[in-house]
């Protein structure tokens, strides 16, 4: 399936995926059900076969809750998570994405934390939850400990939010930071 997958052959991946996972159920590992139904799902999601895509994620998410597999959970919930964000169903996406941040958290999963912490800010941002929004954005930026672009477009988004909120002090005040971090990076647009 993951060679079907490299060519972007997803049919034939999806087929694969399929029967390998039907022999994981036959012989009861669970794990390895939950992960090819999660490729399932990422199959189906590039055949533009939505619904399938989430039916295979949110089966993968049940399997990794019951056998307590929280690495697991946190990739489907994330992918989950993406593919509601990209329906534009922002209310779900937020679900997905704070779940899987507390389980980051808990198990001090630092770095995807971080990043996961700035993606749920955008959802919130489009939901028009700005100071919570902030609030992950914050977060996200004092847990990043670089100067990069990663640091720079976080910043930046901030700025936006604080827009939004009609704080135009501090937006301000990050917008210059963010400028000045990508003028740090050599950006000289």
């Amino acid at each position: 399936g993951q060679a079907y997958a490299m060519l972007d052959r997803w049919n034939e991946a999806e087929k694969t995926y399929t029967f390998a996972m039907s022999l994981c159920h036959q012989y009861n590992y669970k794990k390895g059900e939950g992960e090819l139904s999660v490729l399932i799902g990422e199959a189906c999601f590039h055949q533009g076969d939505k619904q399938k895509a989430k039916k295979h994620l949110i089966y993968a998410c049940k399997i990794f809750i019951k056998i307590m597999e929280n690495n697991s959970l946190i990739n489907a919930l994330q992918y989950l998570g993406f593919m509601y964000y990209e329906q534009e169903d922002y209310n779900d996406a937020s679900l997905c994405l704070h779940r899987a941040l507390a389980l980051q958290i808990r198990s001090e999963l630092w770095e995807e934390a971080y990043e996961s912490s700035f993606f749920l800010a955008k959802i919130l941002t489009a939901l028009g939850e700005f100071d919570e929004a902030s609030y992950y954005l914050a977060f996200s930026i004092n847990m990043h400990d670089e100067k990069d672009l990663g640091l720079a477009l976080r910043v930046q988004n901030m700025a936006k939010i604080l827009y939004l909120k009609k704080d135009y002090v501090r937006g301000k005040a990050y917008y210059k930071e963010a400028a000045d971090l990508f003028e740090f990076l050599g950006d000289d647009l």
